[in-house]
């Protein structure tokens, strides 16, 4: 069997971004990209290296286990920023940016108190 690099990406305008880190590491690891919308398929033995985009994953909380995965999450300054006749002030980035992370954050967390395999509860 031989490896391959799964991008899952959900198919919007900046699922484009999503891929080009994984592109990049199939041609240096030269193993086959296979780009997926959606969530991963359930089988992922033959997976080198799984890469999420968090918006095409939903609500699949499967665990990963094996797999090498990387989340990824492309965002864009809001379309107010574009008015801004200086550009976006510091402030402001910092704190749009700080949002997306948390965003990040969250989804690849579970909250406390949250069940989860193992956990004996």
């Amino acid at each position: 069997m031989s490896l391959v690099i799964i991008a899952c990406v959900s198919g919007t305008g900046r699922s484009h971004t999503v891929v080009e880190w994984p592109a990049h590491e199939a041609s240096l690891r030269d193993l086959p990209l296979e780009v997926r919308y959606g969530s991963p398929p359930n089988d992922l033995r033959t997976t080198a290296m799984l890469v999420l985009d968090l918006s095409a994953a939903g609500d699949d909380t499967r665990p990963w286990s094996g797999v090498r995965l990387h989340a990824l999450h492309a965002w864009e300054l809001p379309s107010c920023a574009a008015g801004l006749p200086f550009g976006v002030p510091e402030d402001d980035r910092a704190t749009w940016e700080d949002h997306e992370v948390q965003l990040l954050a969250d989804a690849l967390r579970p909250w406390p108190g949250e069940v989860t395999a193992g956990s004996g509860a």
